[in-house]
Order: C-alpha cells, then sequence, then structure tokens
C-alpha cells in the first residue's frame, strides 16, 4: 500500500538513499541533509513529502517554504526540489506532487525542473520564470572611470549596516537565514549607489562560475558587472557571472552574452510576477545548485 507522508529532519536518514539517482558527484550527504535543516524561519513544521511502501521510502519531493517581504506586502513562497520517485513506483509520482499544489496562498517555484517535470508542471499552470542567463566574464566594463570610486566588502557587519540605514523591508536578512547555506554575499559601494548580491560559486559544464540569486540594485550590478565578475574570479578562480536575466529588471550588461536555459525555470502565482521572484530562498542557494 502506498502513503504519502510529510517529511522532516528524523527522515533523513531513510530518503537519502533516494538522491544518488540524481547521479551528482558535487552533493555530499550533508549538501542533501540541507534540504532539512536549512534554517529558514517557517510555520510549516516539514521539509517535504516522502512516498512510503510497506514501511520504506520510495520517493520524495523537497517542499522550501519561506514568507518574504514583495512590494511591502507578505508573500508566502514553496520552492519545489528533489522530486523522486524509484522506478517500480514512478506511475504514482503525481501522488507526491498534488499535495503541494493544492496548498493555498503560495507562489510555487521550480528552478531546476527535468524534462519530465516541466512538461507535468506546465500542465498545472506553471509558466516561464526564466529562460535566459547572461553571461558576465571580467573584462566587460573596465573603462568606466567610476570604477575608481568603487568598492567592494564582504564584511557582513558592513552589508547589514547598510541595509538598516537604507530601511527597506524588501531586503532579506540573509545573516539569519543562510547561515547553514553555501552562499556568499557582497556589497559593491560607489558614488551612483550601492549594490547587494547573495551569490553562490558553483559549475556550469564542469566550469567554475558565480550564480547570483539575489541582487538589490539591478541598475548598480549592470554598471559594475565586468568589475564585480573580475573580483570574484581573482577570490574565488571563476571565469564568469552566470546571472538569471529576469534580476536584471530588463537592464543589458555591456559585452554580456545570452544563453539560453536548457529548461526554463518554473512558477505559479496569483499574486507575483517573475520579476518579483529572485532566487534567494531556494535549492539553488540550499544545495549549491
Amino acid at each position: 500500500m502506498i502513503t504519502i507522508e510529510n517529511a522532516t529532519e528524523k527522515d533523513f536518514e531513510s530518503i537519502y538513499p533516494l538522491f544518488a539517482d540524481f547521479n551528482n558527484p558535487h552533493l555530499t550527504k550533508d549538501d542533501w541533509r540541507r534540504l532539512f535543516q536549512h534554517g529558514h524561519d517557517t510555520e510549516e513544521g516539514y521539509n517535504g513529502l516522502m512516498m512510503k511502501s510497506g514501511g520504506s521510502v520510495v520517493g520524495f519531493i523537497g517542499l522550501i517554504f519561506s514568507k518574504r517581504q514583495i512590494n511591502e506586502v507578505s508573500r508566502r513562497f514553496l520552492n519545489l526540489s528533489g522530486w523522486i520517485v524509484k522506478k517500480p513506483y514512478r506511475n504514482q509520482s503525481l501522488s507526491l506532487l498534488l499535495p503541494a499544489l493544492k496548498l493555498k496562498g503560495y507562489t510555487i517555484t521550480d528552478y531546476s525542473p527535468s524534462p519530465d517535470a516541466f512538461t507535468i508542471l506546465s500542465k498545472f499552470g506553471f509558466q516561464p520564470l526564466e529562460t535566459h542567463v547572461q553571461i558576465v566574464h571580467p573584462l566587460a566594463n573596465l573603462f568606466d572611470a567610476e570604477l575608481f570610486r568603487c568598492k567592494i566588502t564582504q564584511k557582513l557587519e558592513t552589508i547589514k549596516r547598510e541595509f538598516s540605514s537604507e530601511k527597506t523591508p524588501e531586503q532579506p536578512d540573509w545573516s539569519k537565514d543562510h547561515l547553514k547555506a553555501p552562499c556568499k554575499q557582497l556589497m559593491l559601494l560607489s558614488s551612483l549607489g550601492n549594490c547587494a548580491i547573495v551569490y553562490t560559486r558553483t559549475r556550469r559544464k564542469n566550469l567554475p562560475v558565480i550564480v547570483p540569486h539575489h541582487i538589490s540594485n539591478p541598475e548598480i550590478f549592470c554598471r559594475f558587472a565586468g568589475y564585480i565578475a573580475g573580483r570574484l574570479a581573482l577570490k574565488h578562480g571563476t571565469l564568469a557571472i552566470l546571472a538569471d536575466r529576469r534580476l536584471l529588471q530588463g537592464r543589458r550588461i555591456k559585452s554580456s552574452i545570452s544563453y539560453r536555459l536548457p529548461e526554463p525555470r518554473l512558477y505559479r502565482s496569483d499574486e507575483l510576477t517573475a520579476r518579483d521572484i529572485d532566487g534567494l530562498y531556494s535549492e539553488l542557494t540550499i544545495l549549491n545548485l
């Protein structure tokens, strides 16, 4: 008999063997554990749904809940991640997904759907959240005179102080919510304005890159993106920044290259548009994808 149950941290050891089917050599057991210990302050009380047969876990879908202030209104989010079912039970995969889709009052996202998941979610009203990334190499924008007035800091105290002085309620408290995640933050200070970025160092096609998940000031980021890419290349040994295009809010970066994602990122919302949604509270930051 198949049953669907809420999954919490105590279920991790039973669920973990399923993750081997993702065949991702860069993710360790402790990395997967962060789906259950990410530190986000949520009220739902569980981290996913598991499918059980005869007492054994045969399927799982991760549910990453969060609450954000968007346009000064509190919004609830649900990020789908790690949807996997053992082969003999895959004809019942929807029984894992449907309870999540029935939850009311959430903007639901899937940042890295498989081709099969893309097809299924599209039938349930999901729309493209992102179709392209902009590739920014460290040599872009090097001849901007304003570069001489720029400063980059990664001191958490300085970044928190800057957020406090700006008094923008939409700024997340990543010092609290992302202590266990492998993401990093920086603040670019310039005479034209400041920009905070939350990012991860990860790999694309086995090449080291920087992926931003939150950009507080897209105009400043686009102006100095090449400089930021250069500084991060020196620090992390990366080749480029890969930024989701919607995070740029319609702005262009000189000398950058647009790349189409193999499968679009997806979302479903009655309240928000794609430009309202970043990747901060997602498997992208938790698993460093």
